[in-house]
């Protein structure tokens, strides 16, 4: 059997998927509806991440090619709320994750942690996160 070679690979999934045949504006209100608000939650365990959902969104979709990957990833982090378990958590997710999205998350619950020196972490790591949104 021949191999296929991803940018084959790529032109069949646009010819051959549904979804992707879809103008990018449709599949852009699909994704946001797919993979927004939600609450994640993230929690961290020697040095791995563990994400959590209160619902069960559309997450898997970002796994179904490269494409929709690239198109829609971003979504994930802008649209949902993101509910960070400790300040080791948050280091493990800063030092893990892509900046881009990273900057992308808008909606961040921090809780309560017991930390001696809470403001000084917090105020050094949050202004990584430069996409943040101001509660009302």
């Amino acid at each position: 059997m021949a191999q296929v070679t991803k940018a084959e690979a790529t032109v069949a999934n646009r010819l051959n998927s549904p979804l992707l045949r879809l103008p990018a504006e449709l599949r852009n209100l699909i994704y946001h509806y797919a993979l927004g608000n939600s609450t994640v939650i993230l929690a961290a365990h020697h040095d791995r991440l563990c994400t959590y959902q209160h619902d069960t969104p559309a997450f898997p979709l970002l796994a179904v090619c490269t494409q929709i990957h690239a198109e829609a990833a971003l979504f994930l982090y802008s649209l949902n709320t993101f509910d960070i378990a400790s300040d080791y958590t948050l280091r493990v997710f800063l030092a893990t994750m892509p900046m881009k999205y990273v900057q992308a998350i808008k909606t961040l619950d921090i809780g309560t942690w017991v930390v001696a020196d809470k403001e000084t972490i917090c105020a050094a790591n949050l202004q990584r996160f430069t996409g943040l949104e101001k509660k009302q």
